[in-house]
């Protein structure tokens, strides 16, 4: 209707707001969706199968582009489970990378 006057557009801050802030929902449950599919992959794959060198680069790589969206998401429940489920997958590497060692035989696993 405007444009049928010449008129200009009249610029809205509330509605602008509101697309940046559907526009960081939509990247922040796209991570949560990214995240979920690689933990499943890796939790229900066969752990001679896991290569963790692979796993620690995929999670860093997740954890940056979790941080970029943080600055302004980090009070979101939602980024702040997600970022608390990837920190605990960080900390639990150094086992699995353990435990996938070449020089772990049977008889470390029987004592």
């Amino acid at each position: 209707g405007v444009d049928l006057f010449g008129l200009d557009r009249p610029v809205y801050k509330d509605i602008s707001l509101v697309e940046k802030d559907l526009e960081l929902l939509e990247q922040c449950w796209n991570l949560v969706k990214e995240w979920n599919e690689m933990w499943e992959l890796w939790k229900n794959g066969r752990f001679t199968d896991l290569h963790t060198e692979e796993m620690e680069e995929a999670a860093a790589k997740f954890n940056k582009k979790l941080q970029r969206i943080g600055k302004e998401v980090k009070n979101w429940d939602i980024w702040e489970k997600t970022r608390e489920k990837v920190d605990q997958f960080k900390r639990a590497l150094p086992l699995i990378q353990d435990l996938r060692n070449e020089a772990l035989r049977d008889r470390h696993w029987i004592q």
